[in-house]
């Protein structure tokens, strides 16, 4: 097993307008950690020195939704609190769809969790 840490980078608060709010980096985001396991198991085949081993690898293995990055006028990776207007003609159930869609912009989060599992072959 394998642990990370990392403290939070920091970032600039801004107002809708895109204005700096406060001293330049003074906010930081959250600590980020995550666990990674491997599992191993050897099997000899024969009366040779050859080996398959079986194996399984998860990263992020409590699942821990990090945040990467923020909205600079909300400080969450997960709402910007700006209406998005489109200039189309929409009705208002489309456009909080749309608005949804563009708040929860996965990039601003860490991978989940990722289970690997194979065969290597020794020889």
């Amino acid at each position: 097993m394998v642990g990370y840490f990392g403290s939070g980078l920091p970032y600039s608060r801004t107002d809708p307008d895109g204005n700096r709010l406060g001293e330049r980096n003074e906010n930081r985001l959250p600590a980020t950690y995550s666990v990674d396991m491997r599992f191993n198991k050897d099997f000899t085949l024969g009366r040779a020195s050859r080996e398959l081993t079986w194996f399984v690898e998860v990263d992020n293995l409590f699942d821990r939704r990090n945040v990467l990055d923020v909205y600079s006028r909300s400080g969450l990776p997960d709402n910007d609190f700006v209406v998005q207007g489109t200039g189309l003609s929409l009705d208002q159930e489309e456009i909080n769809k749309y608005n949804y869609l563009f708040d929860h912009d996965p990039q601003n989060f860490g991978p989940p969790r990722t289970i690997r599992t194979g065969f290597e072959y020794s020889f």
